[in-house]
């Protein structure tokens, strides 16, 4: 979140503005419904909270059974808040796990449109922005404690291009599968257009021009 800072100098263009537009005091969007959350056993959340649970533990293809039959015997099971305000949909996404996504997804359409718009958790984040700070905080601990990246997880990717595609998406994703996403933006191409997620067409016709 950026804000405008006041200058001593009277120069800056800042002391034009009128003190209206100064920004409000940030308000956190939400209020726990349980206060007491932070003091729960982990086999209390797990027993208040079993799906959330499976979507954080459980990133193998079996988790879609476990969400349907949680949604099978109640509607409302993919929606729930757990203490902090996270769904399940920002579970999934936050642990970049693209199994559960996509069922969550599938399940309940317009309940998930919904809730990938929220930031009313304890982050303030969408499921989409929690994403990218998973993926963001890996490639940082990789390149600054292991000194290797080999570029986003597959997982993390496939999560991104869903949610990106449910919420209307970007222009290119009319025309690009999943893996092509993937592939283009393994080592964090924004273009859409580098080759194998890192050589763009400028430094391809940049290096070409050297070389001649």
């Amino acid at each position: 979140m950026q804000f405008l800072a006041y200058s001593p100098k009277p120069t800056p263009p800042s002391h034009k503005l009128p003190i209206a537009s100064d920004p409000e005091t940030p308000a956190r969007d939400f209020d726990s419904a349980n206060p007491d959350a932070l003091d729960l056993t982990p086999d209390e959340i797990q027993t208040q909270y079993p799906l959330h649970c499976a979507i954080a533990r459980d990133k193998t293809p079996s988790i879609a059974q476990v969400i349907r039959i949680a949604h099978h015997f109640s509607l409302g099971s993919v929606r729930l808040r757990d203490p902090n305000g996270f769904t399940p949909v920002h579970g999934a996404a936050a642990s970049e796990n693209p199994h559960a996504l996509r069922v969550l997804l599938v399940l309940d359409p317009s309940g998930m449109a919904e809730d990938l718009k929220s930031t009313k958790n304890r982050d303030g984040m969408t499921p989409l922005e929690a994403l990218k700070s998973s993926m963001r905080s890996t490639k940082e601990f990789m390149e600054t404690i292991l000194h290797k990246w080999d570029g986003y997880s597959d997982e993390g990717l496939r999560c991104e291009y869903l949610v990106q595609k449910a919420l209307g998406g970007l222009p290119v994703l009319a025309a690009e599968t999943e893996e092509v996403y993937i592939k283009k933006r393994k080592f964090g191409c924004t273009c859409g257009m580098c080759t194998d997620g890192w050589l763009s067409p400028k430094i391809s016709l940049f290096s070409y021009t050297v070389l001649l």
